[in-house]
């Protein structure tokens, strides 16, 4: 409960977002190759630009990703609707609050950043993806 306290907190502080953009829904499993869904795991080592107290990770399975704060705080996200051209990003969900959340993932070489899109303010995890 603490950490949907400090979501909020943040999203406050980071102000409005409003999201455009067009993601059909569908039912299709998520295309997330080369990324194997459960094995692999992005490691998040900053959140807003603040280094974390423990390393995070956010792990990608097919229908259902999860961000787990490594100090008990686990969060999930059923996914509801994709981007067809980007699996990695445009992908619309609703976290275990049932709150509803945009997640749009960057890999490129040896840095990765997760951007997690709520009506009040997104958080940016940064971090590099674990093969």
């Amino acid at each position: 409960m603490k950490f949907y306290y400090t979501i909020l907190f943040i999203g406050l502080l980071v102000g409005t977002f409003s999201c455009s953009g067009s993601s059909k829904k569908t039912d299709e499993k998520i295309d997330l190759k080369p990324y194997k869904t459960g094995q692999n795991k992005f490691v998040l080592t900053h959140m807003n630009g603040k280094l974390l107290d423990k390393n995070a990770e956010f792990r990608i399975h097919e229908n259902q990703w999860e961000l787990d704060m490594k100090n008990g705080d686990k969060v999930y996200f059923d996914i509801i609707s994709k981007d067809e051209m980007d699996p990695l990003c445009g992908i619309k969900t609703v976290d275990s609050f049932k709150d509803t959340c945009e997640i749009c993932a960057t890999v490129e070489e040896d840095k990765a950043s997760i951007n997690l899109i709520y009506a009040k303010g997104t958080m940016t995890y940064d971090g590099y993806f674990d093969k």
